[in-house]
């Protein structure tokens, strides 16, 4: 189903079409794909598939099953960002599906833009539960509680503002025992595009269900950009390569 507007359009309980036009499922991975072994289709290593990211095969090509639920034939790769772009350009996914098929270069990209927005739709799945709260004054009194189990600033927020958050967050992690995650790893925009409202720059995720979630999701996106190879290419189809900076504040 296309997008329109830019918004993710709905196509049944618990799934929806992102950007890409992949079906992205809020539900849970089927059981036979949950806390199982697969091997990865670059190392041929068997490894639990929490670690790996499966692919299936739609219409138009390889696509990304980051929530383990498309149905098929399903290729497995280790989920870093350089196993994916191995696999994109030694062409494994043709081996792994037994054919050849489309597969887009931009693939590795694709699945850190996904692996995001699952993450950041985890934070709007806890400020539905309750479990959240935004601004610099919620995030400073809620902090003194001790019940924060992440602390969320956006990349882009000013360095005075975090450092005081983030010495509050320490303080109370000596009084209850309780110290949070500090994440900074989202835009602004990113934060305020979760909460559905505008100027998100400091945010806190209670401990819960949903937050616990999160730093699920947040850790396989951590694991999945950490020493990635990042490849720019300008408008001549020159290459350049650098690596990622995953140093986290």
């Amino acid at each position: 189903m296309a997008m329109r507007g830019g918004k993710k359009q709905h196509r049944g309980a618990g799934e929806t079409i992102s950007p890409e036009g992949i079906a992205v499922s809020e539900r849970p991975p089927l059981p036979e794909r949950l806390n199982s072994e697969r091997r990865c289709a670059v190392s041929g290593v068997s490894q639990s598939t929490e670690n790996l990211i499966r692919f299936a095969l739609g219409p138009d090509g390889v696509v990304p099953d980051v929530s383990g639920r498309l149905p098929g034939r399903g290729v497995w790769v280790t989920c870093t960002y350089d196993q994916v772009l191995e696999a994109t350009k030694k062409k494994l996914f043709a081996r792994g599906f037994k054919q050849q098929v489309a597969c887009p270069a931009d693939l590795p990209e694709v699945v850190e833009r996904l692996l995001r927005r699952r993450a950041s739709d985890r934070i709007s799945l806890a400020n539905k539960a309750g479990l959240a709260c935004a601004g610099f004054s919620k995030v400073e009194a809620t902090l003194r509680d001790g019940s924060i189990a992440v602390l969320l600033h956006g990349s882009d927020a000013a360095v005075d503002g975090c450092r005081k958050l983030d010495g509050l967050a320490r303080i109370g992690a000596e009084i209850t025992g309780n110290a949070p995650k500090i994440v900074s790893n989202f835009k602004s925009d990113e934060l305020s595009l979760a909460f559905g409202r505008s100027n998100v720059v400091h945010a806190a995720l209670k401990q819960g269900g949903a937050s616990a979630s999160f730093l699920k999701d947040l850790e396989r996106l951590e694991n999945y950009t950490a020493g990635a190879e990042v490849v720019e290419r300008s408008t001549d189809g020159t290459e350049t390569r650098d690596r990622r900076n995953t140093e986290q504040v």
